[in-house]
C-alpha cells in the first residue's frame, strides 16, 4: 500500500544532520539483535532546547520560515466508544490519534529512523499542537507509562502515534428514541497555527 505521507511537502534543500557513525548505524548487537531504531537522545544535537539550535526553532513550523504551509496528516483509530450519556449530551473515545509532517530541519545520516519516547526531547520538537473542539476531557493513558511515540525517520519525516481517552459533547436528537440515531462529530483543529501555517488533512484507509 502507497505510503500516505509521500504526498507530504519536504524541503530537500536542507542539509542532512551528522547524527550516526557508519559503524554503529543499522548493525547488529553484540548478542546478534539488528538495531531497527536509533534512540531519542541524538536528536538533541539539532534541537538542544528547542528554541534557537543549528537552525532549529520548536516555535516555528518547519514550512514557515519559507512562507509555506506545513502538511501534516492525521488518523484516528476508535479502539472503543462507550458511555453514551442523554443527560450530559456526551460519550467517550478510547482512540489512537496518529499524525504526520515533514520537518526537514530534523533530517539526518542514520541507517534507521530516530525512536523518541522520553516526553522532555520530544517537547523540543515543533509539533502541531491538536485538540479536539467538541471535547470536554482528554488525558493521555499512562498505564504502565505514558502511551505516545514519536518516529523520526532519516528523510524528516515525522511520525507521532497517541492513546487517548476523550469525552466529546454531541448534541443528540432523541425524538425518535429508543429507535433514534444518532451522528457524533470529532473535530480536530490546531490550536497555535493558522490554516496557512499548518495544513490538516485527512486518512480514510482503513
Amino acid at each position: 500500500e502507497e505510503n500516505v505521507f509521500k504526498t507530504l511537502w519536504y524541503d530537500p534543500s536542507y542539509k542532512i544532520h551528522d547524527l550516526c557513525e557508519e559503524s554503529n548505524s543499522g548493525k547488529q548487537t553484540r548478542y546478534g539483535q539488528l538495531i531497527w531504531t536509533e534512540t531519542g537522545d541524538r536528536l538533541l544535537k539539532i534541537i538542544g532546547n528547542g528554541v534557537v539550535k543549528d537552525g532549529y526553532n520548536m516555535f516555528l513550523a518547519p514550512g514557515q520560515a519559507h512562507g509555506r504551509q506545513t502538511d501534516v496528516h492525521v488518523a484516528v483509530y476508535i479502539e472503543s466508544m462507550s458511555s453514551f450519556k442523554a443527560q450530559t449530551m456526551d460519550f467517550e473515545v478510547d482512540m489512537y490519534l496518529a499524525m504526520g509532517w515533514f520537518d526537514r530541519r530534523l533530517a539526518h545520516n542514520c541507517t534507521h529512523p530516530i525512536l523518541v519516547t522520553n516526553k522532555v526531547i520530544a517537547d523540543r520538537m515543533w509539533h502541531p499542537d491538536l485538540y479536539f473542539v467538541n471535547s470536554k476531557f482528554a488525558y493521555l493513558q499512562e498505564v504502565t507509562t505514558p502511551n505516545f511515540l514519536v518516529i523520526v525517520y532519516p528523510d524528516g519525516l515525522v511520525f507521532k502515534s497517541m492513546r487517548l481517552d476523550v469525552t466529546l459533547s454531541c448534541m443528540m436528537d432523541l425524538k425518535l428514541f429508543p429507535i433514534d440515531h444518532q451522528e457524533c462529530p470529532l473535530t480536530i483543529q490546531s490550536c497555535k497555527f493558522e490554516y496557512y501555517r499548518a495544513k490538516l488533512a485527512y486518512s480514510t484507509s482503513k
